[in-house]
């Protein structure tokens, strides 16, 4: 492995062995050798080694680092500006824990302390390895005069971290530079990618032969016939399988044309449905029963809206009228690849072991088969058995598409238009629809641009229509991409905008092997070209190796993105000798990231709600595609991953989704559960899934995570229930907010208390609002924001969070604490302690206390998921005024210097959009308090259908807490909290209680209903 020690500012990262960087044979390079390394003469320290050498006489060896800690290379020449690249060979005799620093000095007398450009070599393989090194280029450690002035080329084991290590035991030979002139890609040339090969493997006998002969447009053809005939691996489409169309394209219209029948869910139990297709009615013009691309069931087709109670299960689908042919008998994984959004069921089943369950249908409206014959002509009806758990009138529309292949999407790939931007007519894959100055450029643009969803566009439109066109214009794109932008030898890439390892990574797993097994059967696709192709795939391995290896710091969703796309390439390639090496890299990677990124209560370390589902999405990934391949991989890693999906399901709101924390959107997590449910077998994921048809509901309701410091207060599981999600933990360790201390809240059906959510990763001032405070629930000083950014302490935890976390019967109650800060300097120094407390099963109480000794005014947001809201200008309670839907009211404890606006889309500053990526406008109640010191809040939050309840809310300082008066038309509920980290013995309603948080229900007369205290 090799260590970048701040080397050229342009290339800052290095690459080490030669098979991921030969130069093109047939392309003149210069050439001046340094050091033969025949001979020490005018070296001290170092030996002659005549038996294993790579080039000459001899090679040089350095051992005993303690003994010898460096030397200086005889001879080496004082103008190196004429070459890019410094070469050299080196033999490790064992991996030792140990490093050396290669340095090019030239010093300058106007700086103190030595000029240089320095690498790092890490003594951690074995054997004989060439390394490669940028040369030229500003740069450098201090300011070296300049490459055509260097005085001398250094080895050293000491310095800059390193320990010299006696074990060490390294042979040198053949130092040089060169110049390597720019050319196209791949860098690869034919006689490389042949090398790659396992030509041993019988497999690649025909291409063996040809390479023996030396005739090597041969071995390509050979190549192409051998990867069209082989069957295995398998992707998750055969390109064997293309509708193969031999009925005339007539008929048509502008609009959508299909058949269409209907279902009226008006039963329970098992029922045969037989559905003649003469009776099937038609919208528009379908082309006919001969032209099928799809067929299709909806539960929302026409405006309707499915119950949640509706949960149904097909069994033996199929074609009947001539010989049947099953669409679906669910007894095997690949059945409900090819449905979607069915799950396994084994309880409710009419044929066979297994059936196909369909719940959630709010969340999961629609299941779509393209997976089967297309010609219907030779059979009569459709006929399937399917079981209702309940009459719901629910009515299930199913569509044949009979449609001309809508390609226009397709046509505007071939016109090289990108989001309604042409890309020039040869294509730039660093362009950008947006300008730098416009507040909505963002090199997200361009960064996906080069994940190649295009070129599905392109390979879908192949697959429906057959039209060569589309072929050719990929395999022109693909030539033109892998021309345009070399593989970086010398660099992860992350600076570039079409080498990151992200997206490297991403089209590794996806669109690039997406586009190979749309058009590997295409007559235009010539043996060249393939190789072409897999040239750049062996590329796109070698450096998701290098970030993998040579960059163990590396964290994040990004890896699992990038070792997601290597795992792949080491399972789509066995033919390359690397490959399992690929492979290996990619699993053990990932199974060290489980731990690493993932905390023990299942929180993916960015805290975000989303990339815990990019990560999840792509640790999984290369697991379902290895067991698709009847790949082994580790028990560890399946058992590492489980927490991913018992943290969706912890923390799920009752319809299956999960709240907008940090850069996400309201993310729903019930096709996960049903994942999760097969993985791992577990009976309340099942139920989670199945809406509960299935499986076991959880024991818990309410939950805490003490990692991520995020605790979840429910009422239940129901879709009616109470749910809350208080958010008290680590900033993240990427795609953070300033948002400490908010809250999400669900109730009666629909969420209350939101959020902004995410934005464009822009420059716009819609973006900066997401990331700030003004965008969540919590509290402002001094108009200014929460700032942990670039305190790197706050980022993430190795142990859990000392937050107070209560649950029981009569309330859950949570703490947390912000103290970093306010304003872009931190200077404004105010502590926010926050207690939410579920008085159960109806309402929250919030404490907020703040600690300072200065003059400070409090702005206290609540973000209402509202069109509208109103107030009572006595008591300064609001409420959310949408009709026929639940709603939420806040009320202040006190009004007593408070200032209540409703803020709503305001523009300048931003404030009152969610979710922002839509830009609807909410009410947010924009409470505004001025304290010359210490100061005590509260707050109740109290869901409501129809009319507002009657609510009144007093608060004291007592007992050395705080102690808050709730009056409720069934009574007066009394919630004491302690300060922070303290329990407090005190009498309450009459009753001792001791402990951090106490809550005492009584009734309208006074009687106690209900006390605890934790």
């Amino acid at each position: 492995m090799i260590i970048p020690l701040r080397i050229l500012s342009t290339l800052p990262c290095l690459v080490a062995a030669a098979s991921c960087a030969a130069l093109a044979a047939e392309t003149s390079t210069q050439s001046r050798t340094i050091w033969d390394c025949d001979s020490t003469q005018g070296v001290e320290g170092l030996l002659v080694e005549r038996t294993d050498v790579k080039q000459g006489q001899g090679a040089v060896r350095w051992k005993n680092h303690p003994g010898t800690t460096g030397f200086s290379v005889p001879g080496a020449p004082q103008d190196f500006s004429g070459f890019n690249l410094l070469r050299l060979w080196i033999h490790n005799a064992r991996p030792v824990d140990a490093r050396f620093m290669i340095l090019v000095t030239s010093e300058n007398p106007k700086t103190e302390g030595s000029d240089y450009w320095g690498y790092g070599v890490r003594l951690d393989f074995q054997g004989w390895k060439e390394l490669i090194f940028p040369i030229g280029g500003t740069g450098g450690t201090r300011e070296p005069r300049g490459w055509d002035q260097i005085d001398s080329l250094r080895f050293t084991a000491s310095g800059w971290g390193n320990t010299p290590n006696p074990e060490a035991d390294v042979l040198i030979d053949d130092i040089r530079i060169e110049y390597d002139p720019p050319r196209p890609g791949p860098r690869m040339t034919d006689r490389d990618f042949f090398d790659s090969l396992d030509l041993a493997s019988e497999d690649l006998a025909a291409v063996r032969k040809t390479v023996e002969a030396g005739d090597l447009d041969a071995a390509k053809a050979a190549f192409l016939d051998h990867m069209r005939s082989r069957r295995r691996p398998e992707w998750w489409f055969d390109w064997r399988e293309r509708p193969k169309r031999d009925g005339a394209i007539a008929g048509g219209s502008e609009g959508w044309d299909y058949f269409v029948t209907r279902i009226a869910i008006d039963w329970t139990g098992w029922k045969l449905l037989t559905l003649p297709l003469e009776q099937w009615g038609k919208a528009r013009k379908p082309i006919g029963w001969h032209y099928i691309n799809s067929l299709a069931f909806s539960s929302t087709y026409g405006d309707c809206t499915p119950s949640p109670e509706t949960v149904l299960v097909f069994d033996a689908v199929e074609l009947v009228g001539g010989e049947p042919v099953s669409l679906g008998d669910f007894e095997t994984a690949e059945d409900f690849r090819r449905w979607g959004g069915l799950q396994p069921t084994r309880e409710f089943v009419k044929v066979g072991q297994q059936a196909g369950i369909w719940s959630q249908l709010p969340s999961r409206p629609g299941l779509r088969l393209t997976d089967l014959p297309h010609d219907w002509r030779n059979y009569k009806a459709l006929r399937l058995w399917v079981y209702s758990a309940k009459a719901t009138g629910d009515v299930i529309t199913l569509t044949a598409d009979s449609d001309t292949p809508n390609v226009e999407n397709a046509d505007r790939v071939l016109e090289h238009l990108h989001d309604g931007y042409h890309l020039g007519d040869d294509i730039d894959w660093e362009s950008n629809k947006y300008s730098p100055d416009e507040p909505a450029f963002t090199k997200e643009w361009t960064y996906g641009l080069n994940r190649f969803g295009q070129w599905r566009t392109l390979g879908e439109a192949y697959w429906q229509t057959g039209d060569e066109k589309y072929a050719k214009e990929w395999i022109a794109q693909m030539r033109d991409w892998v021309e345009d932008n070399p593989y970086p030898r010398f660099s992860t890439g992350n600076s570039t905008l079409t080498w990151r390892t992200i997206e490297a990574g991403i089209r590794c797993s996806g669109s690039w092997p997406d586009s190979l097994h749309y058009f590997l059967g295409s007559p235009s696709l010539a043996p060249d070209d393939l190789v072409t192709f897999i040239k750049s795939w062996i590329e796109h391995a070698h450096h998701l190796m290098r970030i993998t290896l040579e960059h163990p710091e590396h964290g994040g969703n990004w890896v699992t993105m990038e070792c997601n796309g290597l795992g792949h390439l080491g399972i789509l390639l066995p033919e390359c000798r690397e490959a399992s090496t690929w492979l290996k890299t990619a699993v053990d990677r990932l199974t060290l990231e489980l731990d690493r990124q993932v905390y023990p209560d299942g929180a993916q370390k960015e805290l975000t709600t989303g990339y815990h589902q990019v990560a999840r999405g792509n640790f999984v990934g290369l697991y379902k595609f290895a067991l698709f391949n009847d790949i082994p991989m580790p028990k560890a890693y399946l058992e590492r991953l489980e927490r991913m999906y018992d943290y969706n399901l912890h923390a799920m709101t009752p319809e299956g989704r999960l709240p907008p924390l940090n850069d996400a959107g309201y993310t729903a997590v019930i096709p996960s559960l049903a994942e999760g449910a097969e993985l791992f077998d577990r009976e309340d994921f099942r139920w989670a899934a199945t809406g509960g048809v299935e499986g076991r509901a959880p024991e818990y309701t309410s939950v805490a995570f003490p990692y991520a410091g995020q605790y979840v207060m429910r009422s239940g599981w129901g879709h009616g229930d109470l749910y809350a999600l208080f958010e008290s933990g680590p900033y993240g360790i990427g795609h953070q907010h300033e948002d400490k201390l908010s809250m999400f809240l669900y109730g009666r059906g629909r969420v209350l208390l939101t959020e902004a959510g995410t934005y464009s990763y822009d420059r716009s001032k819609y973006r900066r609002y997401v990331l700030g405070t003004w965008a969540h629930n919590t509290i402002l000083v001094d108009g200014q924001q929460q700032h942990r950014g670039g305190l790197k302490e706050t980022y993430e935890t190795q142990d859990p969070l000392d937050n107070f976390w209560a649950t029981g019967e009569v309330f859950d109650a949570a703490d947390g604490i912000y103290t970093s800060g306010y304003g872009p300097d931190r200077r404004i120094d105010v502590d926010h302690e926050r207690t939410v407390v579920f008085v159960r099963p109806d309402y929250w109480i919030v404490v907020d206390r703040l600690h300072s000794d200065a003059e400070h005014t409090y702005d206290i947001l609540w973000h209402l998921n509202n069109e509208e809201a109103s107030y009572d200008p006595g008591t300064l309670a609001a409420w959310g005024t949408d009709q026929g839907v639940a709603n939420l009211m806040v009320t202040p404890a006190s009004s007593a210097g408070l200032a209540l606006e409703i803020v709503k889309g305001r523009e300048d500053p931003v404030l009152g959009f969610a979710p922002a990526s839509k830009r609807r406008p909410i009410p947010v109640l924009d409470y505004r308090y001025k304290a010359g010191g210490p100061a005590t809040l509260a707050w109740v939050l109290t869901p409501f259908d129809g009319q507002r309840p009657p609510v009144k809310a007093t608060v004291e300082d007592r007992d050395g807490g705080t102690l808050v008066h709730v009056e409720r038309a069934s009574g007066t509920d009394h919630l004491y909290v302690a300060p922070r980290g303290q329990q407090r013995s005190l009498t309450l309603a009459g009753r001792p209680l001791q402990g951090h948080v106490a809550v005492v229900r009584t009734d309208e007369t006074g009687k106690i209903l209900a006390l605890d205290s934790k």
